[in-house]
């Protein structure tokens, strides 16, 4: 109703508001918090306009004033529930005003009340409860310092960066103030929080979230140097008394790793639930601060891990805190970058990785095996002097794929791939790559898990020369899975996303390994006809509900097209379902449809006329020709190739691929590229709309020419086209197609031609004479860069190698905070550079090839040359005359074309 209604036809919403909170009745007042609290949201999104943005402001210079005077009212009452709840909706309610901006209602001093409550709640001790009722409330407290530390991190970030920079504004003073009156109070009160984790502590445990609150908070003072210089004097309390619990698996871990297996595992790997970790914001605590500030610190703090690891080692076997020895194993691992490029640790890593990690990778304790997997797999890259060692972890990692524990089998599994690289070792475990496999494809069927099936599309694409022989039961299993995901319509809704993101994840993975098996097919068309009763039902389940794969769904019809000598007969069912999908709901993807067409076209042409499919394809024909371009995320992910491009090309490979047999459709074609020609204003887009009409010369130059003829357009088509020629006909395609879009009408009778034709033939011909040497040259500046590619001389490092730097700020520097974006964890900064990268090598050159072979293994010079003996046959006077006309140079070119054509048709 606020949404639609306010404040159009809810004029009176602020004053109905308004008399609500001045009641002096509880259940309205909270109710009147809801309300302003959907409101805030509503008109403070991101996506919201000024208008909107007004409506808040002119609300807010209403409202507050008395959300403060409330807010000082509740905090001098005792705190029951649902006093406790209206200060948690206050506290909310300001975290959705400031999402922005700092409203302009917000002068200093009404600034500075507001922060003074914050920093009263986050100071102010929470009692241990004794009570049902005194639980809930202490939980609801813990949310309030929860939003407060989020407001408090905002600003902070928000305001070092503005100080950082120095803006004079409005805007940055309110910043200096936020900095020099509040940073270091609110850093005193959250390292006062944290201290919590102390043992001895009496004040109830931080709940997680609010943890990790707090250390993001201490993240984000890393950067300025008054902060840091805090958060520096109390480094070593908080590598032992805050860092190092937080780490340690508790006792409600270990229930859920031997009742709930699969949630164990889901906690470890999925991204939702590691962004509110505390031990993922204590890892990325410790990934930040040692770039920034120093060596002295990976030192200080590895000093200490080795201390616990020193004390855990000379404990009695049966006394020792195998919690120790797991966080232990997650500092190294998750500090491996750091520690391959520290002088200090460098040459002593392969030391402690068999003293201190292999010996786990056999732990009675499986919740130590899983860690032990997982952290040998981040040093798999190491460069072991001692191979024997490395195949005797192998092994291990290998038997741990078969453990009873699942959290074992998974972390195994995600290891195995990245210690396979090593030639001994995969030589020592090629022979039982089936069994592998199997073991694999159990897996993945037993829990939705991408990191898992990131590691079998890693495995399959090192072992890719034996794959073709496995191909049949890898893809039948993954499609399976996928199958089993998608059933569920939500994965992929906006609504869902949060609940099913894993899932969602999973499919994607799916889908992935799924096209990494196929490219190991590409010299295998018999596996892939086998695998073609799983292959189809899966393309076939295309649909608006998983627009977000559809890339990934032509992806595998390109990869099938392209492997199989001739389309099978239930794919075309596919290509059906392609067209519609382009005509009702996925144009946009048009340029990347082109590949799939064009093989399905090009390899079975008369099933392809037979099906009375020509008609779909029309149809997307003339839907590009109206499409206007999306500037939105799916132009952002498409190629740079516009929806209309695509049509032209679309309906080349169909004249080309047709030829003869299409007469039909070529009047409404033409018909419809010459209305465009009309209005296009650019001439990269004029040349690429000849290019149809070349096609139609190709095709049938009869029916075209008449065509343009009744038009009334031979004389303007011929003249754009000439003026094009010198400076915007230059890639292969375009300079293919009139090649054979003009020698297309020497086929006609010299007495047929219309008179526009017959007055620019001798140009037509110099024309073609000259393109027939164009496109010899981009060949041969083609062939020139891939040999460059091939054999590239840079000795610079591959740029999948990324060294990690170690940079020291001084302490009194402060750092910008343009280094990190919002200060995410290490691990999450990590997890979406990967995803990044994953996004931009799935690039096939497939789809951004600028030559499309429309022409099958028709020569371009052959068909100019008998072109040119059709006209000599049959009209030889004309043909002398013709010849007679050109300049001397021409003919001399002309001469050595033909002689050329006349070798191409003896090889």
């Amino acid at each position: 109703m606020i949404k639609e209604d306010f404040p159009t036809n809810w004029q009176t919403l602020p004053q109905q508001l308004v008399q609500l909170i001045t009641t002096q009745d509880v259940v309205k007042i909270h109710s009147a918090l809801l309300t302003i609290r959907i409101l805030a949201v509503i008109f403070a999104e991101p996506s919201t306009n000024n208008t909107r943005l007004a409506i808040l402001n002119g609300f807010i210079e209403v409202v507050f004033p008395l959300l403060m005077t409330l807010f000082e009212y509740l905090l001098k009452q005792q705190p029951t529930l649902q006093i406790s709840e209206m200060k948690l909706l206050l506290c909310k309610i300001f975290w959705s005003v400031t999402q922005l901006n700092v409203p302009s209602y917000f002068t200093t001093e009404r600034f500075q009340s507001w922060m003074n409550i914050f920093l009263f709640i986050m100071a102010h001790p929470v009692p241990l409860p004794s009570s049902e009722e005194e639980h809930q409330i202490v939980s609801v407290i813990f949310l309030t310092k929860k939003w407060i530390a989020r407001i408090f991190d905002r600003f902070f970030h928000r305001y070092s960066k503005q100080v950082h920079k120095g803006k004079q504004s409005e805007t940055n003073k309110l910043a200096l103030f936020f900095m020099q009156n509040y940073s270091l109070k609110i850093l005193e009160i959250v390292l006062n929080l944290l201290s919590s984790h102390t043992t001895n502590n009496p004040s109830p445990k931080l709940p997680p979230k609010l943890t990790t609150a707090c250390l993001n908070f201490v993240i984000s003072s890393i950067n300025p140097s008054h902060t840091w210089n805090v958060v520096k004097d109390h480094m070593e309390k908080l590598f032992s008394s805050v860092f190092f619990p937080i780490l340690l698996i508790t006792s409600e871990d270990m229930k859920l790793y031997n009742e709930d297996p699969h949630e164990f595992v889901k906690r470890q790997f999925d991204e939702s639930i590691i962004m509110h970790d505390p031990r993922a914001a204590v890892l990325g605590f410790l990934a930040d601060v040692i770039p920034l500030r120093g060596q002295e610190y990976l030192d200080k703090f590895m000093k200490f891990i080795l201390s616990v690891l020193s004390t855990y080692e000379s404990t009695p076997l049966q006394e020792r805190n195998i919690a120790h020895k797991e966080a232990v194993l997650v500092c190294v691992g998750h500090l491996e970058q750091q520690l391959k490029a520290s002088p200090n640790f460098s040459n002593a890593l392969e030391n402690f990785v068999f003293q201190h990690v292999t010996p786990e990778l056999s732990s009675p304790h499986g919740i130590l095996r899983a860690r032990a997997c997982w952290t040998f797999g981040e040093f798999s890259d190491l460069k072991y002097q001692n191979e024997t060692h490395l195949i005797v972890a192998a092994q291990a990692v290998l038997e741990c794929l078969v453990h009873p524990h699942l959290p074992v089998n998974v972390n195994a599994a995600i290891t195995f791939p990245k210690i396979i690289q090593s030639p001994t070792v995969y030589s020592k475990f090629e022979p039982s790559l089936g069994n592998i496999i199997e073991v694999y494809l159990r897996l993945t069927l037993s829990i939705d898990n991408d990191e898992l099936l990131e590691s079998l599309q890693s495995l399959v694409k090192t072992f890719s020369s034996h794959i073709p022989k496995y191909a049949p039961i890898l893809i039948k299993k993954l499609t399976e899975q996928y199958m089993r995901i998608i059933s569920d319509k939500s994965i992929f809704s906006g609504k869902a996303y949060d609940s099913n993101a894993t899932s969602m994840y999973t499919a994607i993975h799916c889908l992935n390994t799924i096209k990494t098996v196929m490219d190991m097919l590409e010299n295998s068309p018999e596996t892939v006809q086998q695998v073609l009763p799983y292959l189809q039902p899966l393309l076939m389940t295309m649909s608006p509900d998983l627009a977000e794969v559809i890339l990934d769904y032509i992806h595998l019809m390109a990869q099938y097209s392209y492997i199989v000598p001739k389309i099978d007969d239930s794919m075309w069912l596919v290509f059906e379902r392609l067209c519609q999908s382009c005509l009702q709901w996925a144009i946009d993807f048009l340029p990347e449809m082109f590949v799939p067409f064009d093989n399905f076209i090009s390899k079975s042409a008369d099933t392809f006329l037979q099906k009375n499919y020509l008609n779909l394809i029309v149809q997307i024909f003339q839907m590009s020709m109206e499409h206007k371009e999306n500037i939105d995320w799916v132009s952002i992910l498409s190629k740079t190739q516009s929806v209309m491009v695509a049509g032209v090309k679309l309906i080349q490979i169909v004249l080309f691929n047709c030829r003869g047999k299409i007469d039909s459709i070529i009047p409404s074609v033409i018909q419809r590229i010459c209305e465009k020609l009309r209005v296009s204003k650019t001439s990269e887009v004029q040349a690429e709309l000849l290019e149809v009409i070349a096609g139609a010369l190709y095709s049938n130059v009869h029916v075209t020419l008449t065509i343009l003829e009744n038009l009334h357009v031979t004389r303007d088509v011929m003249s754009l086209w000439t003026s094009l020629l010198k400076d915007h006909i230059k890639s292969l395609t375009q300079t293919k197609c009139s090649i054979f879009g003009l020698s297309s009408f020497l086929y006609v009778n010299y007495t047929q031609l219309p008179t526009t034709i017959q007055e620019v033939l001798p140009s037509i011909i110099m024309s073609i004479i000259d393109l027939q040497e164009q496109f010899i040259e981009i060949l041969r500046e083609v062939d020139e860069q891939q040999e460059k590619e091939k054999n590239p001389k840079s000795t610079q490092m591959d740029s999948n190698e990324k060294p990690f730097i170690l940079q020291k700020y001084a302490d009194n520097e402060d750092i910008g905070s343009d280094i990190f974006g919002y200060p995410l964890t290490g691990p999450i900064i990590e997890k979406f550079e990967k995803m990044y990268e994953e996004l931009s090598d799935d690039d096939d050159d497939t789809f951004s090839q600028d030559y499309y072979n429309f022409f099958g293994d028709i020569d371009e010079l052959i068909y100019f040359i008998d072109a040119l003996q059709f006209l000599s046959q049959t009209h030889n006077e004309h043909y002398h005359r013709l010849i007679q006309s050109l300049p001397a140079s021409y003919k001399t070119k002309l001469e050595q074309q033909i002689n050329s054509a006349q070798q191409r048709k003896q090889q």
